[in-house]
């Protein structure tokens, strides 16, 4: 399993994968009587701290910056500082240009992608053990068949949350296609009164998983972006924007109690037993006899 020194390892590696330009000066070095995670020199030879959090950053870790930056400033050079990790939640982000503040996310997927590439075996390996199991599947129905089987013995839950939603396999296509077609974030509108956890926590959720109507297994799943209240009785928090292209002319999804923007839709190879999934609050398995309503479960994480 990987952690904060390894996150920390590979950027020190490759710090291009944090911004282009960058040389490294030191690694858990004292800057203005404050002890940091790396410190580079960028292109405009700026230094820049960079404060890393494995896992998604949260209100304290803007806090934190803030109070580097603070002690940096009253330093006699400039010195730019900036948030990394694995998750930028969107409330986060909010904060963090309100503040004047640099961030960056880097996905575990797109870490780990990396590090393929440039054949870093042994970096690797800690990562891949992380990577959740529908990540690691989500490539397309013409990807390799070889990929291990979601129901494998080797699957198990993580303590984290994520978003369990039925649809009908229609909005899910047209889902896919809108965005091979380009576009960025698509939110689905949901009446399920037990998505009511997710805005509690909206800030740790990663993934949404979705089953078709009418099937029993998980079939696809894509990055959650957030999530925001809404009232099927009239427009209250009904969104204008970011709706299926061929949902313009009506309101079935648009008139909800919840609204939940996703992006990277993809299809699983193998499908997701329901069977094998537990709702996040009390923990009972989402089994046939269960009833099906959009809920928070516990993430999928390979074993």
């Amino acid at each position: 399993m990987a952690n904060e020194r390894d996150f920390e390892e590979v950027l020190a590696h490759y710090p291009e994968m944090i911004e282009e330009g960058l040389r490294l000066i030191g690694r858990q070095v004292t800057v203005c009587g404050r002890r940091i995670d790396l410190l580079f020199e960028d292109r405009f030879k700026q230094k820049l701290v960079v404060e890393l959090k494995w896992g998604p950053i949260k209100d304290e870790h803007v806090g934190q910056i803030m109070y580097y930056q603070g002690a940096l400033l009253s330093g006699p050079d400039p010195v730019r500082t900036m948030l990394v990790g694995t998750r930028v939640p969107p409330a986060i982000q909010k904060s963090l240009d309100f503040n004047g503040l640099a961030c960056k996310e880097i996905r575990l997927p797109a870490l780990v992608e990396f590090l393929r590439s440039k054949g870093e075996t042994d970096l690797l390996r800690a990562f891949e053990a992380d990577l959740p199991l529908s990540e690691a599947q989500m490539k397309s129905k013409l990807s390799s068949p070889a990929a291990i089987p979601a129901d494998a013995p080797h699957t198990s839950l993580s303590g984290s949350p994520a978003l369990f939603a039925p649809v009908a396999q229609h909005w899910l296509d047209e889902a896919v296609a809108d965005f091979r077609d380009g576009k960025k974030r698509i939110r689905f509108g949901c009446n399920s009164r037990q998505l009511g956890p997710a805005l509690k926590y909206k800030d740790l959720i990663e993934k949404v998983y979705f089953k078709p109507t009418g099937r029993g297994e998980i079939s696809a799943c894509a990055r959650f972006l957030g999530i925001d209240p809404g009232n099927p009785s009239d427009d209250t928090g009904n969104p204008s924007e970011d709706r299926l292209s061929g949902s313009k002319n009506t309101d079935k999804l648009w008139r909800a109690w919840y609204y939940y923007g996703f992006c990277d839709l993809d299809l699983t190879i193998a499908p997701i037993p329901l069977a094998s999934i537990r709702r996040y609050s009390n923990k009972p398995l989402l089994g046939k006899n269960n009833r099906l309503s959009a809920c928070v479960i516990r993430d999928i994480v390979a074993g």
